[in-house]
């Protein structure tokens, strides 16, 4: 994943970051309907959290998982 990419989800994603101040470092988090998976992959790679990203279309996830 490319830095630009983890500053896009990071300092530009509004919803995202307010998400991520809530929950402390190192949790586990399930994120149902995760839709993109910005959250679980930002809580994984800034707060060292285990996260579960759970979507049942596949066009949004494929695209995270080119990125």
């Amino acid at each position: 994943m490319s830095n630009s990419f983890n500053k896009v989800i990071l300092l530009n994603n509004r919803r995202v970051r307010s998400l991520m101040d809530q929950i402390p470092i190192g949790s586990s988090v399930a994120d149902i309907g995760s839709d993109h998976g910005y959250l679980p992959l930002a809580l994984m790679m800034h707060k060292k959290c285990r996260a579960i990203a759970v979507e049942v279309r596949s066009g949004p996830w494929e695209q995270t998982k080119r990125s």
